[in-house]
């Protein structure tokens, strides 16, 4: 059987041993829904608690302001579609050109873009600029790390112009919670997205943290779960996983961080001397993510680069249009002006090795080239 190497924990990273337990300690709770008064309901809802205190000290939070969801992309969606709803007819939300899809495609026709520089930088001068000049806007989008090329946004600088302006901020930190730390209660933001499985938690989670006072319509209606701020029976087991997941970064994130960042850069510097390869996002490692490379690849379709390296056992991704169920081009890289139909990202997690990355940067070349001879 081959060796797998899984390079694609951008999209998902393994589930972490503590959250695989926790699921099944919350599986073996009574099946009752926890917004009961019974015993066997306030037993399921005391561990659901105590989940929801965990995520609030990862992200410096109170526990109040924690919503539990089925995903990032859910938490995301119930910010801005709820930020427009309450924001009446003809209000925008804004955000930088290279939010995730999850932005753009909730907002719609009611999305206007920041432009980013070619390492996918967010223009401040341009965002203030587009604030000082839409008279209707609901809500500010600004991810706290990029999905595809790793870039790292000034939220900051951000967060302090939304302020001046009486703008709402949503922080999409899906990306980048694993690799950042987080502090919800200094950060200016209002909301702010979180995805389980990128933080090696259960797929089906998610949060969003939602500030204090700050009230806008469910996006799921039809009952008072999560203080009526998400209607439907909590899935209290996959809260747990998230939850243990949370609890454990708090504790590995410096060694985590540091061995992605070791990875990474022996991945850029091998991608680097391969001919027809060009690494994308910002030089300069303060600003990007640790934990992924993005690279475009010249003269041949990344389709058939990543169904030959799964064929060597390695597991990649692209965002670029044939690599996906899209039929575009990848938005985040054409933001940036560089090529958005050959292109592949790679990241790592927290038990990758070196023979993981060595694997690509021993195959890539041999791929590439014998790709290109048969176009």
């Amino acid at each position: 059987m081959t060796l797998r190497h899984y390079l694609d924990s951008a999209s998902a990273a393994p589930l972490r041993a503590v959250a695989r337990d926790a699921m099944r300690q919350g599986l073996l709770l009574p099946n009752a829904d926890p917004s009961r008064l019974h015993h066997d309901a306030l037993e399921v809802r005391a561990h659901l608690e105590h989940a929801r205190e965990l995520v609030a000290s990862f992200v410096h939070s109170r526990a109040s302001e924690v919503v539990f969801t089925s995903s990032a992309t859910e938490a995301i969606a119930t910010a801005v579609r709820g930020a427009l709803a309450k924001g009446g007819p003809g209000t925008v939300v804004v955000g930088c050109a290279v939010e995730h899809s999850a932005v753009r495609e909730a907002a719609g026709e009611n999305f206007r873009s920041v432009p980013v520089s070619r390492e996918g930088l967010l223009d401040v001068d341009a965002f203030a600029e587009l604030l000082d000049r839409e008279p209707l806007i609901a809500l500010a989008a600004c991810q706290l790390g990029n999905h595809e090329m790793g870039a790292v946004q000034p939220v900051a600088e951000v967060a302090a112009l939304c302020s001046s302006h009486g703008v709402m901020l949503l922080v999409d930190a899906a990306q980048a919670a694993p690799w950042t730390p987080l502090d919800f209660l200094t950060i200016g933001a209002d909301f702010m997205a979180l995805s389980g499985p990128k933080l090696g938690g259960p797929p089906g989670t998610g949060a969003l943290i939602v500030r204090r006072g700050k009230r806008i319509p469910p996006l799921l209606a039809g009952g008072a779960q999560e203080r009526g701020r998400r209607a439907g029976m909590e899935n209290t087991p996959g809260a747990l996983g998230l939850a243990a997941a949370c609890e454990e970064l708090e504790q590995t994130h410096d060694r985590e961080h540091a061995l992605a960042r070791q990875l990474t850069d022996r991945l850029r510097a091998g991608l680097s001397g391969i001919d027809g390869v060009m690494i994308y996002g910002p030089q300069d490692p303060d600003r990007r993510l640790p934990h992924l490379v993005c690279c475009g690849i010249d003269r041949v379709e990344p389709q058939a680069v990543l169904l030959e390296l799964d064929r060597r056992g390695i597991a990649g991704h692209s965002g670029s249009a044939c690599a996906s169920e899209d039929l575009e081009p990848s938005p985040v890289l054409a933001a940036m002006g560089v090529d958005a139909h050959r292109s592949l990202r790679f990241s790592v997690h927290a038990q990758s090795t070196t023979d993981d990355i060595d694997a690509v940067i021993h195959e890539l070349p041999t791929i590439l080239a014998t790709l290109r001879t048969l176009a």
